[in-house]
């Protein structure tokens, strides 16, 4: 059995060789000559305040939206404590699987957010619709693969991970529900909020996030779980219910063209804002975009690369999980 610690140990480990690994290749691609704007000696950056404060107009929403949706995991998992041993076993495999199925379509979805604010950033707003539903059928088909393959593994999963009995077939029970669910509801609710977010049409998700996630996922899941008494399965069904909900309210604003229409108006201020500073002379690297629009492979690599970035995480955990149990096994072995 492997102690927590050492679980811990190897996934922190996993989290700081990943980082590490993406800033070097992140620095080395910026050097590269070909690059509109290539980036060799970092000392003589000088920040630009007002370009600052636009991305925190971003950022911020977001870490408010993602900061919500941690402290929502840690309302539902108080929830699932109150249920038993097995209970509890089979919610965190259920939870592991999950997460794996869907590594490759936010890999997509990351790739996504750099295709759509390429698109947007050179006043091409039909474009970026068009790349989100053409991405969005790629995730569906990459969800669909993954969990067919993942419900294939669940059952070895279950027999090699030393799951009791009642702990395998209550995962097993939740996984088939996810095969099922996930790829009807899961792309439209995850992938089209990326190409808002790279309109700049944050307030907008995160509203949308936060408020369904609180009403659906957990509030929904905490009734069904005790007033009710559904179990683990109450957790997946509030958040089947979150996925539908943001899901159905993201492809009504796609439909609209809400995000090309926000991302316009910000457009128009922001050349405003330049005609009011025409006196100024503009640099290359204040109004040049960072990317080559015309280069239909580098869209292509945007969403392959943070895919492979996640599955390199991914595999590091694993190694480092099962190195340092291996570790504590032969300790206890001294032990004794």
């Amino acid at each position: 059995m492997q102690k927590a610690g050492s679980c811990k140990r190897g996934s922190e480990t996993a989290d700081f060789y990943h980082i590490l690994f993406a800033m070097f290749v992140v620095m080395y691609k910026l050097r590269k000559p070909d690059l509109e704007i290539p980036v060799y000696d970092y000392f003589t950056i000088r920040p630009q305040w007002k370009e600052i404060r636009r991305i925190l107009n971003i950022g911020i929403p977001s870490g408010i939206e993602n900061s919500m949706f941690q402290f929502g995991k840690l309302a539902i998992q108080s929830t699932v404590s109150l249920m038993g041993m097995a209970a509890i076993a089979a919610q965190g495999m259920a939870n592991l699987i999950e997460n794996l199925n869907g590594i490759l379509a936010i890999g997509v979805g990351v790739g996504l957010m750099t295709v759509v604010g390429e698109s947007l950033g050179a006043s091409r707003k039909d474009e970026a619709i068009y790349y989100v539903k053409k991405l969005s059928i790629v995730s569906e088909v990459v969800i669909v693969i993954s969990c067919l393959v993942m419900y294939i593994l669940v059952y070895p999963i279950t027999k090699f991970g030393g799951m009791e009995a009642e702990s395998a077939r209550l995962c097993i029970h939740m996984v088939t529900w996810i095969t099922i669910v996930k790829p009807v509801a899961w792309v439209f609710s995850f992938i089209p909020a990326y190409g808002f977010r790279a309109a700049g049409d944050v307030k907008f998700t995160m509203t949308v996030s936060v408020l369904s996630m609180w009403f659906c996922r957990v509030l929904l899941a905490m009734i069904l779980a005790r007033g009710f008494g559904m179990g683990p399965m109450a957790v997946w069904i509030g958040m089947f219910a979150d996925w539908s909900v943001r899901g159905i309210i993201y492809a009504i604003r796609l439909k609209n063209k809400k995000m090309a229409e926000s991302s316009g108006n910000r457009l128009k201020k922001n050349n405003f804002r330049k005609k009011q500073h025409s006196s100024r002379e503009v640099t290359k690297l204040e109004c040049c975009s960072f990317f080559n629009y015309n280069q239909e492979n580098y869209r292509k690599r945007n969403c392959i690369i943070p895919s492979f970035m996640v599955g390199f995480k991914t595999v590091i955990v694993i190694i480092l999980n099962k190195s340092e149990g291996d570790r504590y096994d032969k300790y206890s072995k001294r032990q004794q």
